[in-house]
């Protein structure tokens, strides 16, 4: 599991929300239901904020790739 926390600093207000519900509800699909977005539309914006955070070398260890 990826360090969700260290994406937090990289967010944007809804990107903080989604993460945060993912975090809780431990799958992208029960965090998208429990905000009443499209799966899709979540995926789509935490691969924003992985690519936003991938230029860190403090985000999961100083990987580039993260597995949400």
């Amino acid at each position: 599991m990826s360090n969700y926390k260290s994406l937090l600093r990289y967010a944007t207000k809804t990107q903080r929300k989604y993460v945060e519900a993912l975090m809780h509800w431990g799958t992208q699909a029960k965090a998208a239901e429990s905000l009443g977005v499209n799966k899709r539309t979540l995926e789509r914006s935490l691969a924003s904020l992985k690519s936003k955070a991938g230029g860190s070398s403090r985000v999961n260890g100083g990987r580039t790739h993260i597995m949400i």
